[in-house]
């Protein structure tokens, strides 16, 4: 069915169909476009192609497709509000998710879940977003890694607090690390009986050293302890990276 550059001033409905492919691109409907009991068939070689459509209000009303193919194109689609039967916005997200991917129509989607006051989904659908994004969007090598890095560390910028988890994470290993005040010494020190050691509060001021909190700054371990020396670089080299990374992330620089 070639609907392409089609006007129309009223509603459209599609009903009891069964397609191999809708090309409906630049449509322009002024009232509702209904899909209702509509199967998408041999979408490897159709699909439903909505590019740059107009559409007031879209409800679907029962619409399948094979999900194991991307039928739908949905590049450029303008909409001003969605239904769906039984108000299924799971069905709304499958059907941004078996499109080609579109970053336009993933931002649509999700704006239009927040205005419906869902933020879970819209979240959701973000990150689902990120996760094509890093697979199809073109991100290279380096970007990718990005992406990937800021999936685990802050679930790309929607959950913050995650980046306390993993700093709380890394300051903890360094107490296990550093744990046996027998493994420490006082270099340069004229009277160590003046600094107490702490295995948590040494790793802790080795984590925040961009700060420099002043506890246990005057220790180190041993020479015979290798892993424990590199580990000091390899934290403090965490802490230089991850703190601005933590801020910029609930400041909201980064999403």
């Amino acid at each position: 069915m070639d609907l392409t550059r089609l006007s129309i001033s009223r509603d459209l409905i599609l009903r009891n169909l069964s397609l191999k492919g809708l090309v409906a691109n630049s449509m322009q409907v002024n009232g509702t476009a209904q899909f209702a009991l509509v199967t998408v068939t041999q979408a490897l070689t159709g699909g439903i192609d909505l590019k740059l459509g107009h559409l007031t209000r879209i409800q679907i009303d029962g619409l399948t497709w094979d999900k194991d193919t991307r039928p739908f194109d949905l590049d450029g689609l303008v909409y001003q509000s969605l239904a769906v039967k039984d108000n299924d916005r799971s069905r709304l997200m499958d059907i941004v998710h078996s499109s080609l991917y579109n970053p336009q129509a993933y931002v649509a989607m999700e704006n239009y879940l927040r205005q419906q006051g869902y933020p879970d989904d819209a979240d959701t659908l973000f990150t689902e977003q990120k996760d094509r994004e890093r697979g199809e969007g073109g991100l290279g090598f380096i970007g990718s890694i990005w992406s990937l890095f800021l999936k685990f560390f802050v679930d790309y910028g929607r959950e913050p607090q995650l980046a306390f988890v993993w700093a709380g994470l890394i300051v903890a290993i360094g107490t296990i690390v550093f744990h046996n005040p027998d493994g420490m010494e006082l270099p340069d020190v004229e009277d160590p009986t003046k600094y107490q050691y702490s295995p948590f509060w040494y790793s802790l001021n080795l984590f925040f050293a961009v700060i420099d909190l002043q506890f246990g700054r005057h220790w180190e371990p041993k020479t015979h302890r290798r892993f424990a020396r590199i580990w000091v670089h390899v934290q403090t080299l965490l802490g230089w990276l991850l703190i601005p990374i933590a801020i910029a992330t609930v400041s909201g620089l980064i999403k």
